[in-house]
């Protein structure tokens, strides 16, 4: 099982695809966002804020490599809250 965590919210999944739909699901519940807008969006600020590039979202391995820039980015922690 994949965990990891920001200040307020804990995620978890058995693959990075599961994981990025339960941290998509918390921004929807916000937002309304459809999940190409919210990938997107991560696209968006991670390469403008950081020059990362995000894979389009249905790319082989594309949750893996945006879980890898979410943790490098500081936006998630590996582990439990």
């Amino acid at each position: 099982m994949l965990s990891y965590r920001t200040f307020f919210t804990h995620y978890a999944g058995a693959t990075p695809e599961e994981l990025i739909q339960a941290i998509y699901a918390d921004a929807k519940a916000g937002t309304g966002v459809s999940f190409e807008e919210w990938w997107a969006y991560q696209d968006d600020v991670w390469s403008s804020k950081y020059n990362k590039t995000i894979p389009v979202f249905n790319a082989p391995d594309a949750a893996r490599k945006l879980l890898d820039i979410l943790v490098d980015v500081g936006a998630l922690e590996p582990g439990e809250k």
